[in-house]
């Protein structure tokens, strides 16, 4: 399969699986590819035309849109969402995209209420993540922001061109009808939270580290030398925490060995007391990042 095709047997497969369980789907649909780059603009939109017979359309009318664009021509708009013409003058589309928005360094789209007004307005707002992973930054970044995310759907057309171990497309999703009132004052806490898990992931596979030995903040219980057994919790990176008494390990030759790093009784105090993965994630890059960086 080609990779500019990708986006568009990706989209349409998604469509497809959203049409037979939402009556509003139609037999002409107006598209829009917001923040549209190389992989995702289809030839300058020409390729989009595959969704009539893939979707069995009469019509589909694709646009693309973002700063970034390449192409020109009556289906192409090289600026931000909120200069195109026609959402200025309040004509939107049946479908918006959003490939891969990494919405934990580009908020725009969340900040500015430009996806509640599409949301608002009937249309059906889709995106994808590189991973499981990714999505899941994507999903509390949403949250952070006053919207929610469907569960993700494992794209069986997903590829990694550049072979990088991210797939493109890898998770699609779509947001829920949620929208945040006009009095919601954004989490930006969580939001500066997830920006570091990204940042720590981005360290850890920089360095080497990408295959990480357990997911940040497992629980799990080790020897402790004496016969017994004592509970860790994997931090990232190879580097655990015994919470009785605060101490990082590192692991050497297949040894737990203590560094010189420990953790305050007030902060073990802080320590999540639920099982939430990404909640746990949070924690141990915050960990990661105050304590262990310059190890």
């Amino acid at each position: 399969m080609r990779i500019n095709l990708l986006p568009v047997i990706s989209l349409a497969w998604y469509l497809s699986n959203m049409d037979a369980h939402d009556s509003r789907a139609d037999k002409n649909t107006t598209v829009w590819i917001i923040g549209a780059e190389l992989v995702d603009t289809g030839n300058g939109g020409r390729l989009y035309r595959c969704l009539e017979p893939l979707l069995g359309l009469d019509e589909a009318e694709v646009y693309l849109i973002g700063p970034e664009l390449q192409f020109e021509g009556d289906q192409c708009f090289k600026g931000r969402l909120e200069e195109y013409p026609a959402f200025r003058e309040g004509r939107y589309p049946d479908v918006a995209v959003i490939f891969q928005p990494g919405f934990e360094e580009h908020t725009q789209l969340l900040e500015s209420g430009d996806i509640r007004t599409l949301l608002r307005n009937g249309c059906r707002v889709i995106g994808s993540s590189y991973s499981e992973e990714e999505y899941l930054r994507d999903r509390l970044m949403a949250r952070a922001y006053g919207y929610e995310l469907s569960p993700a759907s494992d794209n069986p057309y997903a590829l990694d061109p550049a072979d990088t171990g991210l797939h493109w497309g890898d998770r699609m999703w779509h947001f829920q009808g949620k929208t945040p009132t006009d009095e919601f004052t954004p989490d930006l806490q969580l939001a500066e939270d997830v920006r570091r898990l990204s940042r720590m992931v981005a360290h850890s596979r920089l360095h080497g580290s990408g295959h990480q030995p357990a997911n940040p903040g497992y629980r799990f219980e080790a020897p402790d030398g004496k016969g017994g057994h004592r509970l860790m919790m994997h931090i990232m990176d190879g580097y655990y925490l015994d919470p009785s008494q605060g101490l990082i390990y590192g692991v050497q030759d297949g040894r737990l060995l203590r560094t010189n790093v420990s953790l305050s009784k007030p902060e073990l105090q802080r320590i999540p007391r639920d099982e939430d993965p990404m909640t746990l994630a949070l924690w141990a890059a915050r960990i990661k990042d105050e304590y262990l960086m310059k190890q």
